[in-house]
């Protein structure tokens, strides 16, 4: 046996047996973070809640998950980077923007916060009898310009649902991004994802024009909502989506 087939399965064993916990150390008091325009910084809390020091790396990045802090390119600055944090205390982490005239003023971007939990070495413990694993969270982080119409919620109760037969399209053609979590019909729940603004986006799904089904959101502040639907004739789509890319 190789010693590269040999690793990986060791590792499959790790991560897959039940006397094996993998859990981040540190808690992120945030569950996404909104950044006005007006405002001249916005913060975010973390926790330690083990008894153990962690080192924690923090990046940004535009939705490119595989963006490393060196690769990564926003226009926003995070401090520190780079810190350790005792077992039981916390650190905040501040978010600054540098160059606001890069953003769009006409609607909502979002950007991700990385999080990475580096456990650090006991300093009685070997490196070679040590195997560390470092975990990473990644929070949503949303720009928000000054004069947006409406709200978020607002948003939510506009999005346009149409079925084409085949599939369900819902269309946002509002400035704000909407965060949907499923999609509940009666032929199954529908796994879904954040709708841009003015964009649109297909559930591949078929549902009866007219039949009533429900969607989840998450709000502000990271709070489950739930809300009643009913899908339109897909004669409406091609007119919705034309509006979209009028606005655009």
């Amino acid at each position: 046996m190789s010693r590269p087939t040999f690793i990986m399965i060791i590792l499959a064993a790790l991560l897959f047996s039940p006397q094996v916990k993998l859990q981040a150390s540190v808690s992120i008091e945030n569950t996404r973070i909104i950044y006005s325009a007006n405002a001249k910084e916005t913060t975010i809390r973390l926790t330690n809640y083990s008894q153990k020091p962690v080192l924690v790396q923090s990046w940004i990045d535009d939705g490119d998950a595989n963006a490393s802090p060196v690769t990564a390119s926003t226009p926003f600055i995070l401090t520190p980077p780079i810190c350790r944090i005792d077992g039981e205390h916390g650190q905040t982490l501040r978010i600054q923007i540098l160059n606001p005239t890069a953003l769009p003023t006409d609607r909502e971007t979002v950007y991700w916060v990385n999080i990475l939990d580096i456990p650090l070495k006991p300093p009685t413990i070997r490196n070679e009898d040590l195997m560390t694993v470092a975990l990473r969270s990644r929070i949503k982080l949303f720009y928000r310009p000054n004069g947006l119409k409406g709200s978020p919620e607002q948003a939510v109760h506009q999005l346009r649902w149409h079925n084409t037969g085949e599939n369900i399209i819902a269309i946002n053609n509002s400035q704000w991004h909407i965060s949907l979590t499923s999609i509940i019909t009666p032929n199954g729940i529908i796994p879904a994802n954040m709708i841009a603004p003015l964009s649109s986006h297909t559930f591949h799904q078929k549902i009866a024009t007219g039949t009533p089904f429900q969607f989840t959101w998450i709000n502000d502040y990271g709070a489950l909502k739930k809300i009643m639907q009913c899908v339109s004739s897909k004669r409406k789509v091609n007119i919705a989506i034309q509006n979209i890319k009028e606005k655009l």
